[in-house]
């Protein structure tokens, strides 16, 4: 696998993982941003349903004896479609408005009732999800700010998991473009580069060649040839010898015609060269 190739695939790699990682963080912070923006949105709701009925409160009427918070939670009801309904009960959980329409004996959970309840005069809410809805509750306070009721607004939150997945395969449509952008052009960017240190290595070779004795590289180093034959795992093919400056194709595969294969070659025909020149010596 030539050397241009296997840096340009770390570089995909490395595009691919840091794209990845944008991604899942992006969507995620989507995620809860645009979960509470809706929640807040439904919160502001019935906030404005629980000030129409404090309202009345303060005139001194019982929760009960109030007759507009029938309308008020029709109305909050047809703003929003997410919305399925929104009710209001007194303290011990007996709904008294219900944006569907009032019907005798329909009470709240007790445990939902004590939860919300609890809340007191704090700016919390109470919400919980059951299946793909959601319920937020808020106490309704008397003039002494006693809780005497609550409100319970419940909406459908399967549209917001719509909105989540368009935006990811959006993200997501957005890094593939940007992948397949970036991949067009950093490989020949790469073999560009790559081409440039080839021809300076490849003038360095034959630099190198010329300058070793041409009677020494007469004849191919067989350790060598044999050693580089192991590393490939096949037989290399007919070398040739240096005169002229040629470079020396001991051992290199001319379909795996790489940096790493032309020095390996060059290096042992030079080990070689070098040791029949040391033997000579010795004679």
């Amino acid at each position: 696998m030539a050397l241009w190739f296997r840096v340009t695939f770390a570089i995909w790699l490395v595009l691919i993982s840091a794209l990845s990682l944008s991604v899942f963080l992006n969507h995620a912070k989507f995620d809860s941003t645009y979960a509470e923006l809706s929640r807040s949105r439904f919160q502001v709701l019935a906030q404005d349903v629980r000030g129409a009925v404090e309202s009345g409160l303060e005139l001194g009427l019982g929760l009960g004896e109030l007759r507009s918070p029938q309308q008020m939670v029709e109305r909050t009801k047809a703003d929003a479609a997410e919305i399925r309904s929104v009710v209001v009960a007194d303290s011990r959980g007996v709904v008294l408005f219900d944006s569907d329409g009032i019907k005798d004996d329909k009470t709240l959970p007790a445990e939902q009732v004590a939860a919300i309840v609890a809340l007191g005069n704090s700016e919390h809410v109470w919400s919980m999800t059951v299946g793909g809805e959601v319920l937020l509750g808020l106490p309704i306070l008397n003039p002494f700010q006693v809780p005497v009721g609550v409100i319970a607004l419940r909406y459908d939150a399967s549209r917001l998991v719509a909105v989540k997945d368009k935006a990811l395969g959006d993200m997501l449509e957005a890094m593939l473009i940007i992948v397949a952008v970036l991949t067009v052009a950093t490989a020949p960017l790469v073999m560009w580069t790559f081409a440039g240190v080839r021809r300076t290595f490849l003038t360095m070779l034959q630099a190198a060649a010329a300058a070793l004795p041409a009677e020494a590289l007469a004849e191919p180093s067989a350790q060598a040839v044999s050693e580089l034959a192991d590393d490939d795992g096949a037989a290399p093919p007919p070398t040739s010898d240096m005169r002229d400056g040629q470079i020396p194709n001991v051992g290199v595969d001319v379909a795996d015609d790489t940096l790493e294969a032309e020095f390996s070659a060059f290096a042992r025909s030079a080990a070689g060269a070098l040791e029949r020149l040391h033997a000579a010596q010795s004679r």
